[in-house]
């Protein structure tokens, strides 16, 4: 029996000439399966001095062409991926906050829990001087009049900002641990001056300019409207 195996396996090994022969039976081979050209290694002409192999070349830039395109597909998985979870986490926030039973708990909530969550070293709620008063909670972080209108264009309610050295005024003695940060502008209510939300992380380049934001707009949407309800303010 363990001749006959033996006899057998024999029979399947393929050699040289069977690929030969195979590839002579079906010549259309390499147009069934064109991504064989970027595997397979071809040739090398002998061409007179001087005289550059331009097929050679061309090929060569194929495969380039190929390895390229497989990288930029890899980035674009991981980058959906990292949507997803980004995605999730402020679902996760969103859902925290709506379990808040006053404006004092929702506050305690933004600059703990959702710190938790996103992976951030402070979340301060920002206020101005003038708006001390109209929001009655622990935890809020006071800054001088007029700070969000310098830093925040109105226009885009959000300020990114990469390689820093934390703000005091903004993060009090966690500006140390700051590097990057986003500042969102709150829209609670016209009855109460400027207030924002301040997202800062150790990492250098957590934020900058030219990432998306939509996800932390939305977040900070929802926190001006829950907080509007809970100080029974009216909207803009």
């Amino acid at each position: 029996m363990a001749k006959n195996h033996m006899v057998n396996d024999s029979k399947n090994i393929i050699n040289e000439k069977d690929v030969i022969t195979y590839l002579l039976d079906h010549p259309d081979i390499f147009a069934s399966h064109p991504d064989l050209l970027t595997i397979l290694t071809p040739p090398k002409r002998q061409l007179a001095g001087g005289v550059k192999d331009f097929q050679q070349a061309m090929i060569s830039s194929l495969k380039n062409k190929i390895d390229r395109t497989e990288d930029l597909a890899q980035l674009l998985i991981s980058n959906s991926r990292d949507n997803l979870s980004s995605q999730q986490q402020i679902h996760d926030c969103v859902l925290i906050l709506l379990s808040a039973t006053s404006f004092q708990e929702l506050v305690d909530i933004i600059i703990t829990d959702i710190a938790a969550i996103v992976n951030l070293d402070a979340i301060r709620f920002c206020v101005e001087d003038n708006s001390c008063d109209i929001l009655p909670a622990d935890g809020l972080q006071k800054i001088s009049n007029g700070t969000i209108a310098r830093l925040i264009n109105i226009d885009q309610n959000i300020l990114l900002r990469d390689n820093i050295s934390g703000d005091p005024e903004i993060f009090g003695g966690a500006a140390p641990l700051i590097n990057s940060d986003a500042l969102v502008l709150l829209h609670m209510s016209s009855e109460i001056p400027a207030a924002m939300i301040a997202f800062g992380s150790r990492d250098s380049e957590r934020f900058s300019a030219d990432q998306a934001t939509e996800l932390l707009e939305f977040l900070t949407k929802v926190i001006s409207e829950l907080s509007r309800i809970w100080l029974g303010l009216t909207r803009y």
